[in-house]
């Protein structure tokens, strides 16, 4: 979604200078009209699924930190300056 709004954020830049993505031949505005449409699809895939199926998808994530219980006490501590 971030990528999405940063690209609407250059149309209408561009569209402030004169250059209107929709009709202009440049290389910047092919592409530009090129991932608007594909995130445009890419969102619409992703919301055909509801939160229950999204969290059973990622009941084998375990995300990218280290869960050693000593490790994680440690962090925590650090955290709250408390060790």
């Amino acid at each position: 979604i971030h990528y999405h709004k940063f690209i609407a954020k250059c149309i209408k830049k561009l569209k402030r200078n004169g250059i209107d993505v929709k009709t202009s031949p440049s290389d910047v505005s092919l592409f530009l009209r090129r991932e608007v449409c594909n995130v445009s699809d890419h969102l619409a895939f992703m919301s055909k699924y509801d939160s229950e199926e999204w969290t059973s998808a990622l009941s084998h994530f375990d995300g990218w930190t280290d869960h050693n219980p000593t490790m994680e006490l440690l962090r925590l501590c650090s955290s709250r300056h408390c060790c």
